[in-house]
């Protein structure tokens, strides 16, 4: 009997996607499985199997925790070797970690893979850093992170002969306080995209938005208004104007 795992391209792709964050199961089921409602039953016995699998080989990590609805998928510290192999990506950037707010990781790295997985030809690169891997890089170059405030990614956007382009992206699940949220639109120059759940916090980010008077460009939008495709045109609250205007990502 052949012992460990002989990985294929549809490993590669799943590992890729949970590079970029957790997942529910029934998302990669959705996303790398299901066939037809015929098949359901059993391409979810196969799915379960596979990644049992790569769960034995290390290469992720299945939590069952009653917070979430689902079990969630987490990269392992082999899976992690492996993609950044694969497809040439930094390595200390794979979100291998497991957050304390499930609510708040899962949507965050939905919104995050929105950006990589539907980047338009006419963008040369999409590449995004995760607070984490941005508190490292702050230590390494001054030796403190401490007072600064760090989106929950930043994103890098590359065409030819253009400047790169530089989004902020923080989601808020109105636990952040005034102070934290003061620290994070103080925490660099590049436009930010806060992305909330209701229409009372938007809100109430907008207000203390106008109150710290910043210079960056700010957007605040609800997480049910963000398209299936973050480059199309989305509604948001952009201080000082108190009406809803359109950004389009990339313009």
């Amino acid at each position: 009997m052949r012992k460990g795992i002989v990985t294929g391209q549809r490993d590669y792709d799943i590992l890729r996607w949970i590079y970029y964050g957790p997942t529910a199961l029934s998302s990669v089921f959705r996303n790398f499985f299901y066939t037809s409602k015929n098949h359901r039953r059993t391409r979810w016995r196969v799915m379960l199997r596979r990644l049992a699998k790569m769960q034995d080989a290390k290469l992720i990590r299945i939590i069952e925790d009653n917070r979430a609805d689902d079990r969630i998928l987490i990269l392992g510290e082999k899976g992690a070797e492996l993609v950044c192999n694969v497809f040439s990506i930094e390595i200390e950037n794979a979100w291998i970690h497991a957050g304390k707010d499930y609510y708040h990781d899962l949507t965050t790295a939905e919104i995050a893979r929105n950006f990589i997985l539907n980047a338009s030809d006419d963008l040369d690169d999409v590449n995004i850093e995760f607070e984490f891997y941005l508190k490292k890089e702050q230590q390494r170059m001054q030796g403190n992170v401490k007072g600064f405030g760090y989106p929950d990614f930043r994103v890098h956007l590359y065409r030819k002969n253009e400047e790169q382009k530089i989004y902020d992206v923080e989601r808020d699940c109105s636990t952040i306080s005034k102070h934290a949220f003061e620290k994070k639109l103080y925490g660099s120059d590049h436009p930010i995209l806060i992305v909330t759940d209701t229409i009372q916090r938007v809100k109430w980010l907008f207000k203390h938005a106008l109150e710290l008077r910043v210079s960056r460009r700010v957007f605040i939008t609800r997480i049910k208004q963000l398209p299936k495709n973050i480059y199309s045109p989305i509604s948001c609250w952009s201080p000082p104007n108190p009406d809803p205007i359109t950004l389009k990502i990339c313009e």
